[in-house]
């Protein structure tokens, strides 16, 4: 009973608050039909409508945005493909110039290098010629050469001068007991001199007492040396001072030499043998 109760005051106070509020809706409805009411709700659909073709609008700007950031993107990238390609591309292009210049420097200096070792080698090359040429032509002044030494008797040779003198292959040693020209010219009538004989006086130990004061020997020396010379050498080899400026004729003083320093005596015996030999010829 109890139950039945409270469910009739259910339904009551349902249709109660139905009714009120259907009352109240159409209070409500006859409130608003008023036309100032009607066209602010036209202008609110109005706003409405608007606001949905802008939102659309929006919708086909954002479209077309993100579809131009889709074709920027690809333009970015296509960009930057192609900007590494001309990088890549001028980078080769450098790095071919780069070395293309090297190698031409490259060749440059090797030509340059050749260049200089060619005239190196061919200087080189020369030197070797004329020092063989040279050697070649002593040789061969060792081999003409007649050289006949006097010395006179009793008074030692020099063993480094006997040594010089036997290095060449015609050698003839006299001993005489005087200094004397006739006696030297006598010496010499049985011997071919040839085109380079040269009469040697050995003084090694200055016997002969050739100095400025001594004019007598002087005088002996320039009347060999004008009946030896200039179609032989005269060579004295001692300390003795020898009177070259004694000699008048240029033609005689040119086939004299002298030394008393046995480490010259090769070297002016050679040069006057070269030298004759440049004359005759």
């Amino acid at each position: 009973m109890k139950h039945i109760t409270i469910t009739l005051s259910f339904l009551l106070i349902v249709l109660l608050a139905t009714g009120s509020f259907a009352h109240i809706n159409q209070a409500y409805v006859a409130k608003h039909n008023h036309p100032e009411y009607e066209q602010r709700l036209e202008e609110l659909k109005s706003i409405q409508k608007k606001a949905d073709e802008t939102y659309e609008r929006a919708q086909e700007i954002y479209k077309v945005s993100e579809e131009y950031m889709d074709s920027s993107k690809r333009l970015y990238d296509d960009f930057y493909s192609l900007l590494k390609t001309l990088v890549a591309i001028i980078a080769a292009a450098i790095s071919i110039g780069v070395f293309a210049y090297f190698k031409k420097v490259k060749n440059y200096y090797k030509k340059q290098y050749e260049s200089v070792f060619e005239k190196i080698k061919q200087q080189q090359d020369n030197i070797v010629i004329r020092l063989v040429d040279t050697e070649k032509w002593g040789e061969d002044l060792r081999k003409e050469a007649r050289l006949v030494v006097f010395n006179i008797k009793g008074t030692e040779i020099q063993s480094d001068f006997s040594k010089v003198v036997k290095f060449f292959s015609n050698s003839i040693f006299f001993d005489i007991d005087s200094f004397d020209v006739e006696l030297i010219k006598k010496r010499l009538i049985n011997i071919q001199m040839g085109n380079l004989g040269v009469i040697i006086i050995e003084d090694s130990d200055g016997n002969l007492n050739l100095n400025k004061t001594n004019n007598e020997l002087n005088a002996k020396m320039v009347d060999l040396a004008n009946e030896m010379c200039p179609t032989n050498g005269l060579f004295y080899f001692g300390p003795g001072q020898f009177p070259i400026t004694d000699i008048k004729e240029q033609g005689v003083k040119n086939m004299v030499s002298f030394t008393n320093a046995p480490a010259q005596f090769y070297g002016n015996l050679m040069n006057l043998l070269k030298f004759k030999s440049i004359i005759i010829n």
